[in-house]
């Protein structure tokens, strides 16, 4: 959106939102370890950090989102085995599979994933993350871009918790 590429994105928070106008989705998704169906993890019904320990993991590489998974671990985030950072759900699900690493991804960003090759467990305690709807700020629309966001905010209104400035479209 900052580039001008996309009218309209569906952004995992945290996230700043000083330059948008958002609405805010009225579901959780929740944070899970990705793991190799024969993962010692697997028998596990949730993942604590103690659990994690010494294990090779793959994290988000946003800084914003590492900070709540840091909160998470406490104070032992920074003897975590890091084994790289990714936002790239794909790449995380080929070292996934492989049994090279665990995975610490959003469950709905594996969802279709073959439950065979890759599982996954939730965390414990529960780690959430909400989604916003959000355009740029004071930002010219089209006609397709003004009605899908007058569209959102007639539809998404009874589920809104909280908007942005109001903007006409």
């Amino acid at each position: 959106m900052d580039r001008g590429l996309t009218d309209v994105g569906l952004l995992l928070e945290p996230v700043s939102m000083e330059k948008y106008e958002y609405i805010r989705m009225n579901s959780r998704e929740r944070w899970v370890v990705a793991m190799h169906p024969d993962s010692p993890l697997a028998v596990l019904e949730r993942i604590t950090p103690e659990d994690l320990k010494g294990l090779p993991l793959i994290l988000p590489r946003r800084l914003d989102v590492q900070s709540e998974i840091a909160n998470w671990f406490g104070d032992d985030f920074e003897k975590l085995n890091v084994f790289f950072t990714s936002n790239l759900i794909a790449n995380s699900s080929v070292m996934v599979h492989s049994r090279l690493a665990y995975s610490i991804v959003i469950q709905g960003s594996i969802t279709f994933w073959d439950r065979e090759k890759i599982t996954y467990r939730p965390l414990e305690p529960e780690l959430t993350a909400d989604s916003v709807l959000a355009w740029k700020r004071k930002q010219p629309f089209g006609p397709a871009a003004s009605r899908f966001i007058s569209f959102a905010r007639e539809k998404l209104k009874s589920g809104r918790k909280k908007t942005g400035a109001s903007q006409k479209t």
